[in-house]
């Protein structure tokens, strides 16, 4: 998107697809678990490698997780 930074490289794009994939997994395991979503993303920590990512709002975690929750058909 213009104006929000460099253009992403390959392995900065591997990364945040890895991110995505972290976060699937985060929901399925609250799925499992009984949890909401934002129960789960209180608890969701990033993974190694990315703890230095912004994080611009506190709910963005939970948010994410319901998303993949109603994807998933489980939200």
């Amino acid at each position: 998107m213009p104006g929000y930074g460099p253009l992403a490289d390959d392995a900065a794009l591997d990364r945040y697809i890895g991110f995505l994939d972290d976060v699937e997994a985060a929901a399925r395991g609250a799925i499992e678990r009984g949890m909401i979503a934002d129960e789960a993303g209180e608890q969701y920590r990033l993974p190694a490698g990315l703890e230095d990512w912004a994080l611009f709002d506190p709910r963005y975690f939970g948010r994410a997780i319901g998303t993949w929750m109603t994807e998933i058909g489980e939200g």
